[in-house]
């Protein structure tokens, strides 16, 4: 069933339409400037796809379900957009919209169907996410570690092993391999569907040199330097 969501949605139509400038359509949950971020998309709206599949998982005719997002744009748009394209395939959307607090808190509680959120890396490793999206040793209420995955009552053994074993890799090579490995696998077996990455345009005056924002916004300002 999440194959069926993740083939009903038109990512380029939603970047091109709705955030042309600020956003790209990225399908990993390593972000673009990461080593071993997977920049290819293979999802891409395809109605026919999507409705076999939902047959095939046992929805002929759809079902109904709720998305909950922040209420600050470009949040709105995007979420009806889905609406729009998920109900393209039989899929009936309510959308509810909240202070983006509000629905973090619903995240954190379980209490969502299906969420449009964002999040970033804590750290420049390919852990960071990694972990977050992929790790979930116990899943139920008195977890001491509430990761994404677990936040989505979701866990996977493989993912477990996986991800402790890329953690503990010590030749880059081979550490860079699992974990383009485990963003393939990722995005193929679990429940969530990555849009799109934020993009920082930059406007520099011609004398000023040395502005390089890296992928975690992070600019050393001692480099820069004005003619």
């Amino acid at each position: 069933m999440w194959q069926a969501l993740k083939w009903a949605i038109d990512y380029e139509a939603i970047q091109k339409n709705i955030i042309p400038l600020t956003h790209r359509v990225h399908q990993s949950f390593l972000p673009g400037g990461f080593p071993a971020a997977l920049d290819d998309a293979p999802f891409h709206q395809d109605v026919a796809k999507a409705k076999a599949l939902l047959a095939e998982a046992g929805y002929p005719n759809g079902f109904e379900i709720t998305i909950d997002h922040c209420s600050a744009q470009p949040y709105p748009d995007i979420a009806q957009a889905i609406q729009t394209q998920l109900g393209a395939v039989g899929i009936k959307v309510k959308l509810v919209s909240s202070e983006n607090r509000a629905v973090l808190t619903k995240m954190r509680a379980r209490q969502h169907q299906l969420a449009i959120t964002a999040l970033g890396a804590d750290y420049f490793d390919h852990n960071s996410n990694t972990e977050a999206f992929c790790v979930n040793l116990d899943n139920t209420e008195n977890a001491r570690s509430r990761t994404l995955a677990w936040r989505c009552d979701w866990s996977d053994e493989k993912f477990n092993t996986l991800t402790e074993q890329a953690l503990h890799e010590s030749d880059s090579a081979k550490r860079i391999a699992l974990y383009e490995t485990i963003q393939r696998e990722h995005r193929e077996h679990s429940p969530f569907i990555f849009l799109m990455q934020n993009t920082l345009p930059i406007a520099c005056r011609k004398n000023i040199s040395g502005v390089n924002m890296t992928v975690l916004r992070d600019n050393p300002y001692d480099q820069v330097k004005k003619a």
